[in-house]
């Protein structure tokens, strides 16, 4: 059987870098897929993506001529996406030059419109993921159009694209197939009192504070993740420190170690990033209750404890029964469990896998 050979072009942002970082060690594993190295913009070192440089190879490899590229222009000034053709250029290349059989397009702004720049250099068929559809622009939407296949993380995110005109699969993010998102052991840490993990900074602090002025108890916030000084020194000045953890930026397996150590996952906010971040799909894999906003992908994989309204106050009382009540905290981890062993698992990427290798069979434009 021919192994599949799809090169990623991933939007740098930490939440689909997790998510992709897991689906490329599934693929790798039992189903043998070769993902090439990934490819996108420019980004900061802990990302899989990495800014595109063509290798000696890429230069000899690459089939686009000089007037192909140049009538791409067009569209590319069209689209506001000048920068995103010569990235595109890159990437296809490099795919070309490491005997790629497709591309994926996996992520939110602009790594679609460079996917559909790729797709027509380098004449391998196009395929994408996309983890939210509120912040996608025109472009975006029409680059999608190319695509050979669209697969989305969430029913929303599936009704979303349809109302777009984009046909799209339902494909729920998973961990489970992934060792290094599936940890052996968990933090030995004081369990006498709640530790409620906050997977990311949110923007807006204050929801947080106030939320954790409310709760009262013996509960201890584990912020997660850089960009939390100002937050730091708030903390600082409120009384609050002895009630606040920060770990600064994660390193990959740090993430899931820190959901099997706590007792809570608190998502103050749900970001344009995703329309269900990885952090809860670790969470529910984990067997940890989530408290979320009732919003978007939130919505089909939580049975409760959400908020309507992203309010110190509200946060607070849908915390507030699961801090109280160790029963309910292991009946909704074990729900959440089960959810995700019934529609997060591994075979959740079959459906990709036969897609990256029905498109094995050569060149097609």
């Amino acid at each position: 059987m021919v192994t599949p050979r799809p090169v990623y072009v991933v939007a740098p942002d930490p939440d689909i870098d997790m998510a992709v970082r897991a689906e490329v060690d599934s693929l790798g594993g039992e189903r043998a897929a070769k993902v090439i190295p990934l490819l996108s913009e420019p980004a900061e070192d802990h990302h899989l993506a990495v800014e595109c440089h063509r290798t000696p190879e890429a230069r000899q490899a690459g089939r686009g001529s000089f007037g192909e590229r140049l009538s791409l222009w067009p569209r590319a000034m069209g689209w506001r996406a000048i920068p995103h053709l010569r990235t595109g250029s890159c990437i296809a290349d490099n795919a070309l030059a490491a005997g790629a059989t497709s591309v994926h397009a996996h992520g939110g702004p602009h790594a679609f419109t460079v996917g559909a720049f790729a797709r027509r250099l380098s004449g391998l068929q196009l395929t994408a993921t996309v983890h939210a559809v509120a912040s996608l622009a025109r472009p975006d939407i029409e680059a999608l159009g190319e695509a050979k296949a669209v697969f989305a993380i969430s029913r929303h995110t599936v009704k979303a694209l349809r109302e777009r005109d984009v046909e799209a699969d339902l494909l729920y993010p998973t961990a489970a197939a992934s060792p290094a998102w599936r940890p052996a052991r968990a933090l030995d840490r004081d369990r006498s009192g709640i530790a409620v993990l906050v997977p990311s900074v949110p923007g807006d602090t204050a929801v947080l504070l106030d939320a954790a002025h409310r709760v009262g108890g013996d509960v201890r916030f584990w912020v997660a993740g850089g960009g939390n000084e100002g937050l730091r020194e708030v903390v600082a000045t409120t009384g609050l420190s002895r009630r606040f953890t920060f770990f600064d930026r994660l390193v990959a397996g740090e993430a899931p170690l820190l959901t099997a150590s706590c007792d809570i996952m608190l998502l103050p906010e749900l970001t344009a990033a995703s329309d269900l971040p990885f952090n809860v799909v670790i969470a529910l894999e984990a067997g940890v209750p989530v408290v979320g906003p009732k919003a978007r992908g939130l919505r089909e994989v939580l049975p409760g404890h959400m908020f309507e309204e992203p309010t110190g106050e509200a946060v607070a009382e849908a915390l507030a029964p699961l801090i109280a009540d160790g029963d309910l905290r292991r009946r909704a981890g074990d729900r959440n469990r089960r959810f995700a062993a019934e529609n997060l698992g591994p075979g959740n990427l079959d459906k990709l896998h036969r897609t990256f290798l029905d498109l094995t069979g050569g060149w097609s434009r």
